[in-house]
């Protein structure tokens, strides 16, 4: 049996590799890999750790078109995150949660939610896009999202900016139940 470090080290760089792989080609692999993360950082007791894994293994979902699987892991992050107050990983999950309303043919709420999540990490000094493997998704759908609103796009980002953290968090789950 590992010790709680290794398997610490093994959930981040499972989680880590799993997006990696499926913009790679690799859909099952991708899959593979964020189960394991899951599973593993579930029997740690860490639970940011957990928050961690469930972020990348929906990044991962999203990415290989699990639009099922990405509601499932990021309903239980989004309760996890209510759950232990954390700042951290908060606009990762909204983020999320706008994509998979994009993809599910929901702009205004997905709209709102970029607005809270750019908000969000502005307020935490975050970067938004950077170098994370995710930026081109999540660019391609705020894009999808501007032609399908059109004029109304900046008034509904607005109105997202202006959730607070709990907002945005309970606003998420009420649309992805």
């Amino acid at each position: 049996m590992e010790d709680q470090a290794g398997s610490t080290l093994r959930v981040h760089s499972l989680a880590a590799l799993a997006p990696v792989a499926a913009l790679t080609g690799e859909p099952e692999r991708a899959r593979a890999l964020a189960a394991e993360a899951v599973a593993v950082a579930r029997t740690l007791r860490l639970r940011r750790i957990l928050v961690m894994a469930l972020v990348r293994g929906a990044e991962t979902a999203v990415l290989t078109a699990d639009q099922e699987g990405a509601r499932d892991l990021v309903r239980e992050l989004l309760a996890l995150l209510a759950e232990i107050g954390s700042r951290r990983w908060v606009a990762d999950a909204i983020e999320l949660a706008a994509l998979i309303l994009e993809q599910g043919g929901q702009p205004q709420p997905a709209t709102r939610l970029l607005g809270a999540c750019a908000a969000i990490r502005s307020s935490q000094g975050e970067p938004v896009g950077g170098l994370r493997a995710f930026g081109e998704t999540v660019e391609a759908s705020h894009q999808r999202l501007v032609a399908a609103m059109g004029e109304r796009f900046s008034g509904q980002e607005a109105v997202g900016a202006r959730f607070s953290r709990d907002q945005a968090l309970a606003y998420a789950v009420e649309w992805l139940n």
